[in-house]
């Protein structure tokens, strides 16, 4: 995975025949993968999701075993000291990124999820027709979304961050912009100068997002993260990012990463459909607005993803499909920014 290791553990059990197996899921090992992952909180906020928020959730999503993390000696305090954060200017913070990356990499808590090995569900992106599986996808999104409407059921949750964090994000894309258009070298200059755009804008179009209703967000619903078994609605897994926001983010986010070019003529029919999903529970959204607010989210997907796959691609196909997201999302906006 991109931030996180993965194993598949073949369990010897007493009296059994058959070899069953299980996914244990642990931090990188990579020092700026892992302090990065810690500061953002990604590795504690996935095992809580596990035990608080997936069981109630009308999806099917992998069975739990061991759910387990060291407490956050820094707890009492971690949501002043985030407010403190976003609240400086970039300079500053560009400044306090070594430090913040050197203590959270020192760090010796541990985490360990172990859950259910869904083999042989197959991923979205694998062999097969891709905009049924999209399909499929937003149905889960739906329900999702449905189901904490507006924070419906998320009081509890107290750990739960709402999507934000601007000045984190254009912190590092300041302090790490020669590297970013290094490794992207090949999508050339008129790439990086809307990454420039959207650096000024990314916070005025955070603010506009959070304005629209809220909801329980996956965060980082990309074909990937979706398993599909032979019969049934697919399993939704890897929630190391979820939140509470704006549910345009989570479907701009799957329609730009599961749709190709040829693909995207059906993305009008995808959204109705969806909006659809959503009036089945109860939900009724405006259609101009929603489309809107999807509009205002591609671009600030596509900015935060530029930044944060710069630390988190661990391989070649995390890289490859991160960058073709990014692509897709600034070439299809182009150059019409929903401001208004």
């Amino acid at each position: 995975g991109m931030v996180a290791l993965l194993y598949r553990l073949q369990l010897q059990l007493d009296g059994r025949s058959d070899v069953p197996t299980v996914i244990a899921k642990v931090p990188n090992e990579v020092a700026e993968v892992r302090a990065t992952a810690q500061i953002v909180g990604v590795y504690e906020r996935e095992i809580r999701a596990y035990l608080d928020l997936l069981p109630g959730l009308p999806i099917r999503t992998p069975g739990v075993h061991v759910a387990r993390f060291d407490p956050d000696p820094a707890e009492k305090v971690q949501a002043t000291l985030k407010r403190a954060l976003d609240a400086l200017p970039v300079p500053i913070m560009r400044r306090l990124l070594r430090p913040l990356f050197a203590v959270a990499g020192a760090s010796g808590r541990r985490y360990l999820l172990v859950i259910d090995d869904l083999a042989p569900a197959a991923t979205g992106v694998q062999e097969g027709e891709t905009t049924e599986r999209v399909e499929a996808a937003l149905g889960v999104l739906a329900s999702v979304h449905a189901h904490h409407w507006d924070r419906r059921g998320l009081d509890d949750a107290s750990w739960l961050d709402d999507l934000g964090d601007t000045t984190l994000i254009r912190a590092y894309w300041r302090r790490h912009r020669d590297r970013i258009t290094e490794r992207h070298a090949a999508l050339g200059a008129e790439w990086f100068a809307r990454l420039d755009r959207l650096d000024a804008l990314y916070a005025l179009l955070m603010e506009q997002l959070a304005e629209s209703p809220a909801t329980l967000l996956h965060g980082d619903p990309r074909l990937t993260n979706f398993l599909y078994p032979a019969d049934g609605d697919p399993f939704l897994i890897d929630w190391q990012i979820v939140c509470v926001g704006p549910a345009a983010w989570d479907v701009a986010y799957l329609l730009n990463g599961g749709l190709t070019d040829d693909q995207w003529r059906r993305r009008d029919e995808l959204v109705a459909g969806y909006m659809d999903e959503l009036a089945v529970e109860g939900v009724e959204v405006d259609r101009v607005g929603f489309e809107r607010d999807l509009a205002r989210a591609s671009l600030a997907i596509a900015f935060r993803m530029a930044v944060s796959e710069d630390i988190t691609a661990s391989d070649d196909l995390g890289e490859s499909g991160v960058t073709t997201m990014v692509r897709r999302m600034i070439t299809r906006m182009g150059d019409s920014l929903p401001l208004a």
